[in-house]
Parts: C-alpha cells; sequence; structure tokens
C-alpha cells in the first residue's frame, strides 16, 4: 500500500476566514482566495512563518523577475 500527499491540492495549511471559522485550505485555495481570509495560523508561530515563507516563495517563483 503506498500513501501521497499532494501539497498543491490537498487542504493542511491552517487559515482563518473572514467571518472567524477556522478553516484548512490547499496551496492553491490559499493562494486563490487570500482576499477572504483574515489570517493564516499554524500551531506555533515558527510553523506560521514557515507556512507564509513557502506561500512568498510559490508567489516569488510566478510573479517574480524572469532573471536575477
Amino acid at each position: 500500500m503506498s500513501f501521497s500527499f499532494n501539497l498543491i491540492d490537498q487542504p493542511w495549511i491552517p487559515c482563518l476566514r473572514d467571518d472567524g471559522r477556522p478553516d484548512e485550505l490547499s496551496i492553491r485555495d490559499t493562494l486563490m482566495q487570500a482576499h477572504k481570509l483574515r489570517e493564516i495560523r499554524g500551531d506555533t508561530p515558527l510553523e506560521t512563518v514557515a507556512i507564509y515563507r513557502l506561500l512568498l516563495t510559490v508567489l516569488h517563483r510566478v510573479f517574480g523577475p524572469k532573471d536575477r
């Protein structure tokens, strides 16, 4: 039996929606619904920073400069 987990599509990022409801979203949903989120909050401050850093890395790769 093999297990897999797709970080892009599977919900795992703990978020708080504008109306105060907690939710878990995938990377794709987090970036697509960022305007509807109040905050992203991990279990620890270090986890929260790591999630923000991952999301910023994705955005920089997609929308960042073409060269160095």
